[in-house]
């Protein structure tokens, strides 16, 4: 398990050029036995985890990971080696409801943890993935996670439950006026910056600053007095104060979400007294630097289990009922499993598996994802004993590395890649259960892994990654842009489909990383039809081999999340960049859609930006999911949670019953202009039969 050497030393003449003296070399997967490796392992290793921030994570090696083992946590977590891995309390103590039985959980590992001649314990994990960089906190509480019992229901002195929204996003604006009830008082229960070091963690978490709802109120009442006497009151300067400078920009992802998932409704009858109580987790920035998302698992869960003790503690210091909870989370993948059978999806459907009972109930929204029109999904039929080429297309400019994934299927033993890279470098063969990395002297410019057993979901997957087409260092070795070639060789006696998806590299809002998405190539894909619309369908007679259907986020493939698209305010359409999944072959689709464009010539709709009384225009399905999850929040505060029988999925039975839907069927294909044929009544040709309102935001929506 050596890690690979640094960035090297490259002429700046020669950056990004084709590499004539570039060669293959062998890499050797570590020998784990039956547990599962994470395929972003080789590539993370070969450069010295440089996309992870740096294998180096305070005072000693440690690598975080999320850990799918083979027996609930609790029971395991004892017998663990705590020189070699590290489990925050939050996870080892089980938590409320049935969470003690869950199987799923984060850890920091040093790189002895995955030689089992030294670790016995790693019998007992299935299979692991890589997360970003955790850096402990070095002055904060260290005890775990208090036990959260229950007010009895049948204490008179105890108030109504009231349903919870969380927030886990980037930049989130707590001090915005808009996220106060109409006395002026904020309703966040906790915000927990997981960036913050020295400072105060959360219980049973080792890393970043926890503020309580009385930390809040405090800050906020400070910055009142200072603004009354005479000082800027400017509210970038209370985040200043906080160390949350990304809270200084003018928007930024979280505002958008936030202000579209929390903000005051001041109409008169309006659900939880105007604005709904809310959690907020602000994930790492790298996460809004890098929107793969490869790398998110690590932080989401930990911030799903966050929510749950803090909504459970500050329902019961409230003295009232746990109330629901709704948990918005708007980012995801282009690639990786799509099957449900990814490490996040699995983790959340466990995790709402596990807590949904007679007294509790937990949602979690995710979006749907913007891959619809990114030509980023092909499907490849290889013919018996044939072979059939992908053109990937990356750019140039781009500073953030470029991954590919390869699903065979259950034949991955039949299937052989070639990688060819531009300007006729040196091609490569690997075949199942080999791995190799293309090196010029200690620089590692791509790797290629065929694994026929994964961490990454259930069969085999092949992973190819290039290295940045760019970069602020002229020192760092860079991959040549271009079109690489990918063949697919079938050995068998049998034709072989394999499914092929590139990781998401757009940024979104402000990021100080700049990914240019790479595209597949393919002569046969039809962007417009005959009329010279765009479509955001594939032609029922389409030949090519790059597709717009199963590019659904990997992490909203689970059974019992809710997943919403995004549509267009003026003809009702569903959006064109809102990805789908594949009604009729097993696969999810969105449940339903939200409002994310104003109409084909105005893209995106207006929201809050960072500071009161400011907007901005964002678009994107990560705008819808916010929506939706206000809809789950304001119709829980009018009624009860569902109290039949305890089921993980009731939150996605519940859209379904009050939306007057059927799970999502494709319905014929429209013929005429789309606009008329949404006029008439027609639904959407992608499975996203139901829809939400326009969403409502006092003098925001009006224009």
């Amino acid at each position: 398990m050596a890690v690979g050497a640094g960035a090297g030393r490259v002429p700046a003449g020669r950056i990004g050029a084709p590499r004539v003296s570039a060669a293959w070399h062998d890499v050797a997967l570590p020998d784990i036995g039956a547990t599962r490796i994470d395929p972003y392992w080789i590539w993370a290793n070969a450069t010295a985890f440089d996309a992870l921030g740096g294998r180096q994570a305070g005072a000693e090696p440690w690598i975080s990971v999320v850990l799918e083992l083979k027996r609930p946590v609790y029971q395991a977590a004892p017998s663990c080696p705590a020189h070699l891995c590290r489990i925050p309390e939050i996870h080892r103590v089980g938590g409320p409801g049935g969470l003690a039985r869950t199987r799923f959980c984060t850890a920091r590992v040093t790189e002895a943890f995955f030689d089992p001649a030294s670790n016995p314990w790693l019998a007992n994990v299935e299979r692991f993935e890589l997360g970003l960089p955790i850096v402990e906190t070095r002055d904060g509480p260290r005890e775990g996670p208090d036990h959260i019992g229950i007010v009895d229901p049948g204490d008179p002195t105890a108030l109504r439950a009231v349903p919870v929204l969380a927030v886990i996003d980037t930049g989130l604006p707590f001090a915005n006026e808009r996220l106060m009830d109409a006395a002026g008082f904020s309703r966040c229960l906790g915000l927990w910056d997981q960036n913050g070091v020295d400072a105060r963690p959360p219980r049973g978490l080792p890393y970043g600053m926890f503020a309580r709802r009385s930390d809040v109120l405090a800050a906020l009442g400070d910055h009142r007095v200072a603004a009354a006497g005479g000082r800027p009151e400017h509210e970038s300067v209370l985040y200043a104060a906080m160390g949350l400078d990304t809270l200084r920009a003018r928007w930024t992802h979280g505002s958008a979400v936030l202000g579209l998932a929390a903000d005051r409704d001041d109409r008169a009858g309006a659900p939880n007294e105007g604005a709904p109580w809310y959690l907020g987790v602000e994930l790492p920035r790298r996460s809004s630097d890098d929107t793969s998302g490869a790398s998110l698992a690590v932080h989401a869960l930990d911030a799903l289990r966050f929510v749950i003790v803090a909504a459970e503690r500050a329902a019961k210091e409230m003295r009232r009922l746990p109330g629901p909870i709704v948990v918005n989370l708007s980012y995801g993948r282009f690639a990786g499993a799509h099957d449900g059978s990814s490490m996040l999806a699995s983790a959340i459907d466990e995790l709402l598996d596990l807590y949904n009972d007679d007294s509790r109930r937990l949602a979690v929204v995710l979006s749907a994802g913007n891959g619809q029109l990114a030509e980023g999904h092909a499907r490849v039929d290889v013919p018996t004993r044939g072979e059939v080429a992908l053109t990937w297309r990356v750019l140039p400019d781009d500073h953030t590395p470029s991954f590919l994934e390869l699903w065979p299927g259950g034949a991955a033993e039949d299937l052989v890649v070639v990688l060819t890279p531009p300007g006729g470098g040196p091609a490569v063969e690997v075949g199942p259960g080999r791995c190799v990395a293309l090196r010029e002297g200690d620089d590692c410019i791509a790797t290629v892994g065929h694994h026929v057993r994964s961490a990454a979901g259930e069969g085999p997957m092949v992973l190819v990654a290039i290295a940045p087409t760019a970069s602020h260092d002229v020192h760092r070795a860079l991959a040549a842009s271009g079109r690489w070639t990918v063949t697919l060789r079938n050995r068998g006696d049998r034709p072989l489909r394999v499914g092929a998806w590139i990781q998401r590299d757009d940024p979104f809002g402000p990021s100080r990383l700049r990914g240019r998405q790479s595209r597949f190539e393919d002569p046969a894909y039809a962007r417009r039809d005959e009329r010279g619309f765009v479509l955001d369908t594939d032609p029922a007679d389409a030949t090519g081999v790059v597709r717009r259907v199963d590019t659904l986020n990997p992490a909203a493939t689970g059974r019992f999340t809710v997943v919403a698209g995004a549509r267009v305010l003026g003809d009702g359409r569903v959006s064109r960049y809102s990805a789908a999944g594949e009604v009729g072959a097993g696969r999810r689709v969105p449940d339903l859609t939200a409002v994310a464009d104003r109409s084909a010539c105005r893209p995106g709709i207006l929201t809050r930006g960072t500071f009161s009384g400011s907007v901005a225009v964002a678009s994107g399905t990560s705008l819808a999911a916010p929506q939706v999850a206000r809809w789950l929040v304001d119709l829980l505060a009018r009624e009860a949670a569902p109290t039949t029988a305890p089921r993980a999925a009731w939150a996605r039975e519940l859209v379904a019953a009050r939306l007057g839907v059927e799970p999502a069927q494709d319905p014929p294909r429209q013929e005429g202009p789309p606009r008329a044929a949404m006029l008439s009544g027609a639904v959407p040709r992608r499975g996203e039969a139901a829809a939400l309102g326009a969403p409502r935001i006092p003098g925001v929506m009006d224009d």
